[in-house]
C-alpha cells in the first residue's frame, strides 16, 4: 500500500530523491491526514541529500540540527554491507566504537586516521535508508550524540530508520518549499513484537519504539489503570523477520516446511521468514513485560502433520541451563527441549473444541501450564470460523 505525505522545508530537494522514512512515524501519521512537516533551518547540512523525521527517542540520542556535511572519500564493499570512509572537522574528537547519526542513520565509528573516519552499513541497514547510494565524493550530513550533561535544545531524535521514501514533487512557498513524499507502508513493521521492544528487546535488533503493551500507554496517553484484561497473541511455533538472536530457528527441512505451510513470507517484499520450534523461555518474558491476563494462539493448523512437536522450556549458556530469560543473547545459546507427539490430525474443519484430538489438548495443557495463563481462544484454520473459544 502506497501513501503520500508532505513536508515542508529549505533548500532544493529534487523530486524522485530517496529519503529516509522511520515507520513509527507513518503509523502516527497514516490514520489522519497522511501528512507530516518538516522545517529545516540550517545551512551547514547538504540540502542535495535526505531529509529525516524522527519518532521518540532511546538509546542513542541526536539534536535533529546537523553540524557538519562530511565528504565521502571511499566505499568498500564488503559481502552484503559497506565500509564508508570519510573526512570531517572534528575527526580528531571522535572515538572507537562512538555513535554518529549519518544523514540521519546512526552508524558506529570502527577506524580512524588522523584525517579520516570509517563506518559500516550492514546489509539491512541498506535496505531502509539510503545509504548505499553514497559513492566517492558524496556529501553525508553529521550529527553527534548529544550530551547529557549539557542543555538539550532543538529536536530529540534516534537514528534507526525503517525505511525510505521519494520525494515526488517539490513546490516553492514564499522562500520555503514544500514536499510531497511517496512511501510503502509495511504492515508488517508496524505489526512488531515484544522482542524488538527498544527497551526490552533484543537489542541492538529492536525497532524504535515500544511495541509491549505499556506502548499504548505511552505511545496513546492511556492510564495504565484504564487497561484490564491483556491479550497476548502468538504462533504455535515462532518466526523472525530479519537479523537478530533465534534461539530455536531450524536450518534443516522441518524449518522450511513450516515456513512453507504456514505461508511465512513477507506480504510486500516477499522475504522468507525465519522460522523455529516455539520459545516458551521468550513468551513467558514477554508475558511477564506484558501482564497478560489471556493467551491466543495462531496458526497451530501448521503443525497438523507433523509426528512430533518440540517446544523449547530452557536455555544453555556457557554449559549452564536457564530457565528465566537472560539479560542478553548475543552468544551461543543451545535451547534445551520437551518433545510431545503431534495430532496428526487435519483440524482446519473442526468448528467446536470438542473435537480437538486428544494430543492437541495436551499440548494446550503442556503450554498453560509452563505459561501459567489460560489459552482462551485457538486458531486451527485461515478462516475466521475455525478460530475457536475455549
Amino acid at each position: 500500500m502506497a501513501h503520500s505525505s508532505r513536508g515542508l522545508g529549505r533548500g532544493p530537494l529534487t523530486a524522485e530523491t530517496r529519503v529516509r522514512i522511520p515507520v513509527a512515524l507513518l503509523k502516527a501519521v497514516v490514520p489522519s491526514n497522511g501528512c507530516f512537516f518538516y522545517f529545516l533551518h540550517s545551512d551547514r547540512f547538504n540540502k542535495n541529500l535526505t531529509f529525516a523525521h524522527k519518532s521518540k527517542i532511546k538509546v542513542n540520542m541526536f539534536s535533529g540540527i546537523v553540524e557538519e556535511a562530511a565528504k565521502v572519500i571511499s566505499v568498500e564493499q564488503d559481502k552484503g554491507n559497506i565500509h564508508i570512509t570519510m573526512e570531517c572537522s572534528f575527526v580528531n574528537e571522535l572515538k572507537i566504537d562512538q555513535s554518529v547519526a549519518h544523514n540521519g542513520v546512526c552508524l558506529t565509528v570502527v577506524s580512524k586516521t588522523d584525517k579520516t573516519y570509517t563506518v559500516t552499513a550492514i546489509k539491512e541497514t541498506l535496505e531502509r535508508s539510503n545509504l548505499g547510494c553514497l559513492k566517492q565524493g558524496s556529501l553525508v550530513n553529521l550529527e553527534r550524540s548529544m550530551l547529557m550533561n549539557g542543555r538539550l535544545d532543538g529536536h530529540i531524535v534516534q537514528g534507526h530508520v525503517d525505511q525510505t521514501a521519494v520525494c515526488t514533487d517539490v513546490t516553492e512557498a514564499d522562500g520555503s518549499w514544500y514536499y510531497t513524499f511517496h512511501y510503502n507502508f509495511n504492515k508488517e513493521m508496524a505489526q512488531q513484537g515484544t522482542m524488538l521492544d527498544i527497551d526490552f528487546g533484543s537489542y541492538p535488533f529492536v525497532t524504535s519504539s515500544n511495541t509491549t503493551c505499556a506502548g499504548c500507554c505511552t505511545g496513546l496517553g492511556v492510564a495504565p489503570h484504564r487497561i484490564g484484561e491483556v491479550f497476548g497473541i502468538f504462533k504455535a511455533y515462532c518466526t523472525r523477520v530479519g537479523s537478530g538472536p533465534f534461539p530455536t530457528e531450524l536450518f534443516d527441512e522441518t524449518g522450511d516446511k513450516i515456513g512453507e505451510l504456514g505461508h511465512e513470507f513477507g506480504a510486500v517484499t516477499g522475504r522468507k521468514r525465519r522460522c523455529g520450534w516455539i520459545d516458551l523461555v521468550a513468551l513467558k518474558y514477554a508475558v511477564m513485560l506484558n501482564g497478560v491476563t489471556q493467551l491466543i494462539m495462531m496458526k497451530s493448523d501448521v503443525l497438523d502433520t507433523f509426528e512430533n512437536i518440540k517446544a523449547c522450556v530452557a536455555y544453555k549458556i556457557n554449559g549452564e541451563e536457564v530457565t528465566e530469560f537472560p539479560y542478553s543473547i548475543d552468544g551461543e545459546i543451545e535451547p534445551i527441549y520437551v518433545e510431545l507427539p503431534g495430532w496428526q490430525t487435519d483440524m482446519t474443519k473442526m468448528k467446536s473444541e470438542d473435537e480437538f484430538p486428544e494430543e492437541f489438548n495436551a499440548y494446550l495443557s503442556f503450554l498453560e501450564e509452563e505459561l501459567q495463563v489460560p489459552i482462551k481462544i485457538v486458531s486451527v484454520g485461515p478462516d475466521v470460523e475455525v478460530t475457536l473459544t475455549s
